[in-house]
């Protein structure tokens, strides 16, 4: 301001200004001192304490060697063990999670479905999105307490009874079936096991049909090659090829066991002593012996299994009770190898450490390139 212009504004005025500033001064030096020494006397804000105290008790870790909208991030640093990422959208508590080909799901105990992944075949068919890269809610599903999915194929099962299914271009519709279902399956086509043991199989173009080669079954499992029976009087029974009809062949294996897994061309079951019995095709060490000609072991596993299962069908794992999860196999592309970090030996079981400190992998699910830890907090 030049000095003709101050000399024209009374001295009035100038002192008013000279006030007003030194006025605004001392509240701001006021407003910082409150700010600093007497924050500790601000009541508490309830909101936010509710907030902290809503944060849920379980958390979602996606982990895989390759970048993909499956993996729940669009852009995200590559670490050493692959591309890592805490699923932080979901203000609930987790109650399964589901890895396919190209696709993760993970369900609510409230009963929701989240999903992230491809949609060119309409896998998330309320956005237009080619690739979803968030882990979005479903909005035309709920009350679901269980889910699989499988070559763009989704089927689930709410707590009501009723059987969902959708995928392949197709919306969602229910499935005819009137027993009741205690657990859904996918893979090349649908399951569902009732309660009193029998498995209905059927596929979008065919109507549920039992099979009726068994009765009384207790669980399941599907590779996209084979799958294995577990009945309720602990008989094992293995189908060594979907492409034809055959009859269910009785596995070797005493009583007493609890779990069966199916891979591509082997099979796993998890004995109440603990071990694991191997048997089929190990050219890919899946029966964690180094000998590829292998068709059976015996797997001794320190500490104590709590389920076991196949990894992109050519891999194979257990978890254990305390969370800790073993890993052995090849798998024919090496889409999992990075979580054996390095190891060459892949015939003995190797443990597979979660990202992150606080929480206990509770169940674990694998896809073709990624891999799906639901956690606890201990």
């Amino acid at each position: 301001m030049s000095k003709s212009l101050i000399r024209a504004i009374p001295r009035r005025v100038l002192i008013l200004l000279g006030i007003a500033t030194s006025l605004s001064t001392l509240f701001l030096i006021y407003k910082w001192i409150k700010r600093i020494f007497l924050r500790k006397h601000e009541p508490i804000n309830q909101t936010a304490v509710k907030k902290e105290q809503s944060k849920p008790n379980s958390r979602v870790v996606i982990m895989s060697e390759f970048a993909g909208s499956y993996i729940g991030k669009e852009l995200t640093p590559r670490t050493s063990r692959g591309f890592v990422v805490e699923v932080d959208s979901i203000n609930a508590d987790a109650l399964k999670v589901v890895a396919s080909e190209k696709q993760s799901f993970i369900i609510t105990k409230d009963g929701d479905v989240y999903g992230c992944g491809d949609n060119t075949e309409g896998v998330f068919y309320e956005t237009k999105k080619k690739q979803v890269y968030k882990p979005t809610k479903l909005h035309f599903v709920s009350n679901v307490i269980d889910l699989d999915a499988r070559h763009n194929r989704v089927v689930v099962l709410t707590s009501s009874g009723k059987v969902l299914q959708w995928g392949e271009g197709h919306s969602i519709t229910q499935v005819p079936i009137t027993k009741n279902i205690i657990k859904v399956f996918c893979t090349d086509k649908m399951y569902a096991l009732s309660d009193d043991g029998e498995l209905f199989e059927w596929n979008h173009l065919t109507k549920p049909v039992v099979d009726s080669c068994l009765t009384n079954v207790a669980s399941c499992s599907f590779s996209d090659t084979h799958k294995v029976i577990l009945t309720k009087s602990g008989s094992v029974y293995t189908y060594e090829s979907f492409t034809k009809l055959s009859s269910p062949v009785l596995a070797p294996l005493d009583k007493g066991v609890i779990q069966v897994a199916a891979g591509n061309g082997y099979y796993l079951a998890l004995m109440n002593s603990g071990e694991i019995y191997a048997w089929g095709d190990n050219s890919r060490m899946c029966l964690a012996s180094k000998d590829p000609g292998a068709v059976a072991n015996y797997i001794t596993i320190k500490g104590s299994p709590k389920s076991i299962g196949t990894c992109s069908d050519q891999y194979s794992y257990c978890l254990l009770q305390d969370g800790t999860i073993l890993m052995w196999g090849k798998g024919l592309f090496g889409s999992l190898d990075f979580l054996f970090l390095g190891r060459a030996d892949h015939s003995t079981p190797f443990v597979v450490q979660p990202p992150y400190d606080g929480f206990q992998i509770s169940s674990v699910s694998f896809g073709d390139k990624h891999v799906m830890f639901l956690s606890d907090k201990v």
